[in-house]
């Protein structure tokens, strides 16, 4: 049977604080970098490395792809989901200008979207729709995706066949490692979640 095997690693700590970033784009910050090397130090299995263009992602995944001799691309579907309004401001900021839907937005988020955000159900598409390009593309190979702890979380919520709601109930801290393993045979494609935040 053909495997595909698809680790997961989240950005390290950015610049800039404790904000909503999105689609702001802001770079890795020194403890991040750390962070991202610790995480794949005893890792080099992979045939290619695909990422987010957002900074925070890219920047790491091109050094690591010129260090291990790996092709690399840069992969839209895995930008970070918007945040519309609140995108560079502070949660405690957030919080208190926008209370109620804050609170439900962490509660429920497939029902209450930040002000010109985008829809926790049109993201969980996209990245589902991602992930599974890249299977088909990639059929049989070792990839590594470096990406945002939305994007992981909706992946697991894809993989492990629950809805939106429950993305905001998984923990995924910087430079989490985690791994997916899709099996192929003539009735379809069998995702499985092998491990889950290895280095969180």
């Amino acid at each position: 049977m053909k495997t595909t095997t698809i680790d997961l690693l989240r950005h390290g700590k950015p610049e800039g604080g404790e904000i909503f970033r999105g689609h702001l784009n802001v770079a890795l910050s020194e403890t991040g970098w750390q962070q991202m090397q610790s995480a794949v130090e005893s890792e080099t299995p992979w045939q290619r490395i695909v990422t987010s263009p957002m900074d925070r992602c890219a920047a790491f995944a091109r050094w690591l792809a010129e260090k291990e001799s790996l092709a690399l691309a840069e992969y839209p579907g895995l930008r970070e989901i918007s945040f519309g309004e609140w995108d560079g401001k502070p949660f405690a900021e957030v919080q208190a200008q926008y209370g109620e839907l804050f609170d439900k937005f962490w509660q429920n988020p497939l029902e209450h979207t930040p002000p010109q955000g985008e829809p926790m159900a049109v993201f969980c598409q996209r990245v589902a729709d991602a992930l599974w390009q890249l299977v088909k593309a990639h059929q049989g190979e070792h990839l590594l995706l470096v990406t945002h702890g939305g994007v992981i979380r909706a992946m697991l919520a894809e993989i492990l066949a629950t809805d939106g709601i429950s993305l905001t109930r998984y923990d995924v801290p910087y430079a989490s490692f985690s791994r997916l393993r899709v099996y192929h045979d003539e009735r379809g494609d069998w995702p499985q979640l092998v491990f889950f935040n290895r280095n969180g």
